[in-house]
């Protein structure tokens, strides 16, 4: 009987063999995009850095500067004050403009009133019925005031001795022409009403009756009418609902 083969089983021994370049494959880490905007570049970063110090710097500077611009004001305002509201010292003790207003408001308190209200109601009618009166009219005016005293001198001497300044009178002239231009037309006189005025007041004018005589009557009359006119204005409207005393 035949002996059976013997079957030889070789062992293999397990090596652990180690994966190479070439068979394995890396899996990338997912990196996260930023949009290049996002990404604030060097000059950037100066520029914020100097408007943020800029910024400071005028803070700063705010909290120096506005004490110094309230001490200014107050400073300001007491200056005005001495200016204008102290007239005059006697004693050391101050003399009030309100003072001042309170004792003239007594002595001539209603008749400046009176004539600040014309004044005004004047202005507002020129405009109303769109009459103005030019600086050369004003001065033209002055010329003849100043010719009729006979020098410079004598004209403002004048002034000085009605309590007037060359403005002062300036402002009275405009009154006066805005006057002539507005109720001039009432103003127009007749040879009978200059024939009649010599008639009634002979014992007033010269014998001799002129050309220059009966054109100065003219004038007289004609300057009456213009304030009889103006007047019965006036008259309505102060008592109008314009002036609230």
């Amino acid at each position: 009987m035949a002996r059976p083969k013997k079957t030889t089983t070789k062992t293999v021994s397990k090596t652990t063999l180690k994966p190479t370049a070439s068979t394995v494959t890396k899996t990338p880490k997912k990196v996260k995009l930023v949009s290049p905007a996002a990404l604030p570049n060097r000059g950037s970063q100066v520029i914020l850095h100097r408007i943020g110090f800029l910024a400071s710097r005028a803070k700063s500077q705010r909290r120096i500067i506005i004490p110094i611009v309230i001490l200014a004001i107050l400073i300001g305002l007491v200056l005005l004050a001495q200016k204008y509201l102290v007239i005059a010292w006697v004693d050391n003790k101050p003399i009030t403009l309100f003072q001042y207003y309170q004792s003239m408001d007594s002595q001539y308190g209603s008749q400046t009133k009176d004539e600040l209200i014309r004044e005004q109601l004047i202005l507002d009618e020129a405009s109303k019925r769109k009459v103005a009166v030019s600086t050369q009219e004003i001065d033209a005016q002055i010329k003849k005031y100043q010719d009729q005293s006979q020098g410079i001198d004598n004209f403002n001497q004048a002034l000085a001795a009605q309590g007037l300044t060359l403005e002062s009178l300036k402002k009275q002239v405009k009154l006066q022409l805005l006057i002539q231009k507005m109720f001039g037309s009432s103003a127009t006189v007749s040879d009978d009403e200059v024939t009649k005025y010599i008639s009634d007041h002979k014992d007033q004018l010269p014998a001799d009756i002129t050309d220059t005589v009966k054109q100065s009557v003219r004038d007289q009359l004609s300057q009456q009418k213009l304030v009889d006119a103006f007047q019965a204005w006036l008259a309505t409207a102060e008592k109008s609902s314009q002036v609230k005393k």
